[in-house]
């Protein structure tokens, strides 16, 4: 099994401080991850800043005290079985 870990933030900083952002989030769960036994070297870690995937379930933020909004910043998995 491969992971990718996607990092996701808001559309409330500036693009090279969301990209940081998501990115930090991502390593952090990839870091967490690592701590429970799984292998550092099968999983990924990518930034895709304020950009996310389409999920329905979780409306676009009004605004940066939404309720929306803290439900915006997050990471997405992708898992690869080989």
């Amino acid at each position: 099994v491969d992971v990718q870990i996607q990092g996701h933030t808001c559309a409330h900083g500036s693009e090279d401080y969301n990209m940081a952002l998501g990115e930090r989030r991502a390593n952090a769960v990839k870091e967490y991850l690592a701590n429970k036994g799984i292998s550092a070297d099968r999983m990924t870690t990518i930034s895709y800043g304020e950009t996310r995937l389409a999920m329905p379930e979780i409306p676009t933020p009004k605004n940066k005290n939404s309720k929306e909004a803290k439900m915006n910043r997050r990471v997405h998995f992708e898992v690869t079985v080989k």
